[in-house]
């Protein structure tokens, strides 16, 4: 039998009481929709900001130790800078930023 023909010759009472079930399935599903969208939206702000924390440590390091060159790699400090150009214009062989100083902020992944 289809669903329709059951709904259809069942009592007065009882389609009532499947339409009471029916909306208080529906009303908990769109409160676990908002529920979600709002969970999620919280963890959009939390990656953007731990991503914004990420970004602000690796200027702080870059000032304590020196960066790599975004242009060439090599690596610059704060005493070694004039201006736009870097050291490794200035020597023929400087030494790498350790990468392990550095934490890339667009690779910081959080569920989901």
């Amino acid at each position: 039998m289809q669903i329709a023909e059951v709904f259809n010759n069942a009592s007065a009472k009882t389609r009532a009481d499947l339409h009471e079930v029916n909306n208080v399935l529906t009303s908990r599903s769109d409160a676990q929709y908002r529920l979600r969208e709002g969970l999620l939206e919280h963890m959009r702000r939390f990656r953007d900001r731990i991503a914004e924390h990420f970004g602000r440590m690796n200027h702080f390091m870059g000032n304590l130790f020196g960066k790599n060159c975004e242009q060439c790699q090599h690596h610059t400090s704060n005493h070694n800078v004039d201006g736009d150009e870097c050291h490794h214009c200035k020597y023929d062989d400087p030494p790498s930023a350790r990468s392990d100083y550095w934490i890339d902020p667009h690779r910081v992944y959080y569920w989901p």
